[in-house]
């Protein structure tokens, strides 16, 4: 396998609708990049060999990069749509490439809408928090989000990020439940 790692967001933007209030000057801003982008250079991505694509974190958020995750069950609206993003996993299967998503599992916006009804999180900086690790609500919640997204999208992998308190046998048990959802799938996970 090969894989090209992109960030959504500073990729190829395809739908100049969904640019709202972006600025391509402001290097902490939202450029532009979405889902409709990629799958307009899918024909670009297969030519040079990959046959997988690791597009980040694309969940709603408050940060370009997709690291200041709102919400787990929401796409980040200026990437795109759920049909685009379906319709990217289609056009770049048909290329015979696969999508990896990231779930960061830390370092959540403060805002994020476990965190305002009362989840367990402790406060990290800069507006981020961390979920309690060692709250057993938390992990089930988490656990539960991460196979939610891999039922609902058709992606070949999930990167779990940002892993902060969470121990091994936290991480098996997600890796376990997502595979019960897809033996194929393939499960990274990095610090």
């Amino acid at each position: 396998e090969r894989r090209y790692d992109l960030l959504v967001d500073r990729f190829n933007n395809g739908n100049y609708n969904n640019d709202v209030n972006g600025d391509v000057r402001n290097p902490n801003a939202f450029s532009g990049g979405d889902f409709a982008g990629i799958t307009d250079k899918r024909d670009y991505i297969a030519e040079m060999g990959f046959t997988l694509v690791s597009i980040g974190s694309i969940f709603s958020t408050s940060k370009y990069d997709g690291s200041m995750v709102l919400d787990y069950e929401e796409l980040e609206p200026h990437f795109g749509t759920e049909e685009e993003f379906t319709q990217m996993i289609e056009a770049l299967d048909e290329k015979k490439i696969g999508v990896i998503a990231d779930f960061p599992l830390n370092g959540v916006s403060e805002d994020h809408v476990w965190a305002k009804d009362g989840l367990s999180s402790i406060p990290v900086g800069d507006g981020a928090i961390n979920w309690n690790a060692s709250d057993e609500t938390v992990k089930e919640k988490l656990k539960d989000a991460v196979v939610a997204f891999v039922e609902k999208y058709e992606v070949n992998g999930i990167r779990l990020t940002k892993l902060g308190d969470f121990d091994y046998a936290f991480l098996n048990e997600v890796i376990h439940a997502v595979k019960a959802v897809n033996d194929n799938l393939y499960v990274f996970s990095t610090e």
